[in-house]
């Protein structure tokens, strides 16, 4: 059976709009998913998955300090101690875990959701601070996609990435 082609514009439009002009509701932490994974683990495939009816806002890599202003307290690879009490680490995280976010592609390019209440956050740079997340906001769930190295090694090789 062929899709109509006018339903299939229409759903496009509606995505790239939701890249763009989505609303956010910011609300807590509890109404947040951490997908934490090493690069090239199937996170994107995963939160696909996680996020199949579309019931949240997914947020692409958001700790990347050189792309995300409101991560820029944070190193490229920050490990943090889950007793360090630093407001300043406390305050950017709880500002992107709760979506209060300034829009552009880097960060919404996964978005299909117009209004939203719930975030899928995925980031590649965020498994050294797990412990730590888990004690500052127990509400978050977190996940930890691990994926067999030596496959992760390969797809970097395949892709010509330097380890």
């Amino acid at each position: 059976m062929t899709a109509n082609p006018l339903i299939s514009r229409l759903a496009m439009a509606k995505n790239e709009l939701a890249q763009k002009y989505y609303i956010h509701v910011p609300t807590s932490t509890a109404n947040t998913i951490l997908l934490s994974s090493m690069g090239r683990s199937g996170s994107t495939w995963i939160s696909s998955l996680i996020n199949y009816s579309n019931t949240h806002r997914e947020i692409f890599e958001p700790f990347l300090p050189i792309r995300v202003a409101e991560a820029n307290v944070f190193e490229y690879t920050q490990y943090l101690n889950p007793h360090v009490d630093d407001s300043g680490y406390i305050e950017a995280a709880k500002n992107i875990l709760e979506g209060r976010l300034k829009r552009q592609t880097w960060l919404d390019s996964g978005n299909t959701r117009l209004i939203s209440y719930k975030r899928l956050i995925k980031d590649i740079r965020t498994n050294l601070m797990l412990g730590w997340f888990h004690q500052k906001f127990p509400a978050m769930k977190i996940i930890l996609l691990v994926r067999n190295p030596f496959s992760v090694v390969q797809s970097f090789m395949d892709l010509g990435w330097g380890m």
